[in-house]
């Protein structure tokens, strides 16, 4: 997970400063949970089990759904409608490419 994080930052050069800052904060929480596992190796369990150690952490909804997507979106291709629907069951589940 440390190597594709990593990799994954130095790659987004198109984003600014912020959004860096916000990946950065996400792909931690990621490391801290995965540790040095293969991304491409994660199940859909290990993502929900990922989930729930957010929500015992008392981050919001969207914040659990951001992370959520933006790892989906590099490691499985999944193009959520908006960041404001992620994890709002009434609205379209996220799609894959």
């Amino acid at each position: 997970m440390s190597q594709w994080a990593d990799r994954y930052l130095e790659s987004r050069i198109d984003v600014d400063a912020n959004t860096t800052k916000n990946y950065r904060s996400a792909l931690k929480k990621a490391r801290e949970h995965f540790g040095d596992r293969d991304p491409h190796d994660l199940r859909a369990d290990d993502v929900a089990g990922w989930i729930a150690d957010l929500a015992v952490t008392r981050k919001n909804a969207q914040t659990r759904g951001g992370r959520v997507a933006a790892m989906g979106r590099r490691r499985c291709g999944w193009l959520p409608a908006t960041a404001a629907t992620v994890g709002d069951k009434k609205r379209d589940r996220a799609t894959r490419m």
